[in-house]
């Protein structure tokens, strides 16, 4: 049987071996995010079934595809995203460094992606044509409802004249599957679950994009481009080239989704004001409980742990106070770690 009482006392504040303890863990969460998987199967798009021999091709790349046709280089394939290798001739306009955009070196390796966007104007200044490219690619497994992952990826804008804004929509939407939406505009069906923000400026070197997702569940493709909801995305003029065509090309390279290491809030306010009401740790958790301060369990969760909210296992109110936790965290290769610790419930 569980002493309950006897992890109580070993990880109290005042007592010297849980000090030690809780300086052993913090040293192991160190070690595990620096060594935290990449779930994207081909992260440097590396990897290719075929070595390009033109652009119009993103299918060539391992474990990516065109949201939108099953066939790029088809010719009833509106939206054309492209694929760009080492081993392509020059000749190709899909060789790097010598693409037929720009002259970029990749990221990491030897090999990237690429995606146009458009608009198009009459004289009268009426917007006439929104023009967005996608791709999809396979992460290794699926996500997990309830946990945290962070991703990456590196973006750099086309130098060319013709290329003259940029955008600052670049956005991600996770998925459970690869369908093919055929030529409709994906902005017209679904939503980012993250936007960058930020304008990509950089025509030399990579720009960092970096952001977080809590999984809802099932997604094991992520869809890259443009969502912005409306026909005419917003854009920043970079030179006044081609004034009814406002155009801007994007290598990106370098893509990582991990799972967020394991991060323990000590106090967390349920009081239903929308700001820290759960106690929510992060970390891939596949055991949970949690002892009020007289050793008795309040709660207890396995799988699927998505938060506590400060209620007991009958759904009754905790009251304020010091509560004590244990979670069993999974790690790589079927591993488990156990944490143990205090919480303060402030309503």
């Amino acid at each position: 049987m569980l002493n309950n009482l006897k992890y109580i006392k070993l990880f109290s504040p005042d007592y010297k071996l849980g000090r030690k303890a809780f300086v052993f863990f913090t040293f192991i969460f160190v070690c595990l995010h620096l060594n935290a998987q990449n779930l994207v199967m081909n992260p440097s798009f590396e990897e290719y079934y075929t070595c390009p021999i033109g652009t119009f091709n993103v299918e060539d790349c391992k474990y990516v595809f065109n949201p939108n046709c099953a066939n790029t280089s088809d010719l009833n394939c509106t939206y054309s995203p492209d694929y760009f290798n080492a081993c392509a001739t020059i000749n190709s306009n899909a060789n790097v460094p010598n693409t037929g955009f720009a002259y970029q070196t990749a990221k990491e390796g030897d090999a990237f992606i690429g995606i146009v966007m458009t608009l198009s104007y009459q004289a009268d200044g009426k917007l006439i044509g929104d023009y967005r490219e996608f791709f999809q690619i396979k992460l290794s497994e699926t996500l997990k409802k309830g946990n945290r992952y962070t991703f990456s990826f590196y973006a750099n804008k086309s130098e060319r004249a013709y290329y003259n804004i940029t955008v600052n929509q670049l956005g991600v939407h996770f998925v459970n599957d690869s369908v093919i939406y055929g030529n409709t505009p994906l902005w017209h069906i679904m939503s980012a679950d993250w936007v960058s923000n930020e304008y990509i400026t950089d025509t030399a070197g990579w720009q960092l994009l970096q952001g977080e997702y809590v999984a809802k569940g099932g997604e094991q493709w992520v869809i890259v481009g443009n969502f912005y909801p409306e026909d005419g995305f917003p854009y920043k003029e970079v030179n006044d080239s081609f004034p009814f065509h406002k155009t801007v090309y994007l290598f990106i390279d370098d893509f990582s989704v991990q799972q967020t290491p394991i991060h323990i809030p000590n106090v967390f306010t349920p009081n239903k004001d929308g700001i820290n009401d759960l106690w929510i740790t992060g970390g891939d958790i596949v055991e949970v409980h949690i002892l009020n301060r007289w050793g008795n369990e309040v709660f207890s969760a396995k799988e699927g742990f998505n938060g506590w909210d400060g209620t007991t296992q009958n759904g009754e109110f905790c009251p304020d106070g010091v509560y004590y936790y244990l979670l069993t965290e999974k790690l790589q290769g079927n591993k488990t770690q156990t944490h143990k610790g205090f919480i303060t419930l402030i309503r």
